[in-house]
């Protein structure tokens, strides 16, 4: 099992978020790459309000234009420990190490 560690924003103070993620050992680096880009994305979404202001309508173009150049990520993969780590740090209960073997 592989245990990444990812942040994601887009650009605006206080819409930064971080995740771990717990991936098979198969998964390659680009599908790791599109699983993180998926979630900032959806990250981003969430936010778009404070982008495009509140209740303003914006077209699919405007929206693929924030998405482009607005969302930015980063991910690498991080040991148990370090995990254990963010866990305690984001108030999360950790999967055993049993669990993630």
């Amino acid at each position: 099992m592989k245990i990444i560690l990812a942040r994601c924003g887009n650009g605006y103070s206080g819409c930064d978020s971080e995740e771990a993620f717990l991936f098979d050992d198969e998964m390659t680096v680009a599908e790791i790459n599109q699983e993180v880009w998926c979630w900032a994305c959806e990250n981003a979404e969430s936010f778009a309000y404070v982008h495009f202001g509140w209740d303003e309508p914006y077209t699919d173009d405007d929206y693929d234009d924030y998405i482009e150049n607005y969302v930015n990520y980063d991910w690498y993969e991080t040991t148990y420990e370090e995990y254990l780590d963010w866990c305690e740090n984001w108030g999360y209960e950790p999967r055993s190490r049993e669990e993630i073997k």
